[in-house]
């Protein structure tokens, strides 16, 4: 089933934008693997990393950062990573989720004023 997104008036399919490509070598290759080496028990699969609790003095020192600079070299992220006993990767993947829901809001209000005018214009 396709994700459909609403946006501007134009409805987009993401599975056209971004298609999930099946039955990838890798994944043959995982159920060679899995299948050849032990018959009768379930494959394993990988444990995620359980998601991150940020403390609070962490959410607002990356906040006031994220504020100053919406992207951080890789010298200011290891050092900020470092100061709040993070790792490089949960600095960097927490800036990204930031920089989308920046952008997410803007999306929503922009669509929502659009919505506005258009029905005040009726």
């Amino acid at each position: 089933m396709a994700a459909i997104s609403q946006h501007g008036g134009r409805v987009r399919s993401f599975n056209r934008i971004c298609p999930i490509k099946r039955g990838s070598v890798k994944e043959e290759h995982d159920q060679k693997e899995s299948s050849s080496s032990s018959q009768n028990s379930p494959p394993s699969k990988k444990q995620r990393k359980a998601r991150t609790a940020f403390t609070d003095n962490q959410l607002q020192t990356l906040e006031k950062s994220f504020e100053r600079q919406k992207y951080l070299s890789v010298q200011d992220r290891m050092e900020l990573a470092a100061k709040l006993q993070l790792t490089d990767t949960q600095v960097k993947t927490w800036y990204q989720n930031r920089r989308y829901n920046v952008y997410t809001l803007k999306t929503f209000e922009a669509d929502v004023k659009f919505q506005r005018t258009a029905a005040a214009d009726v």
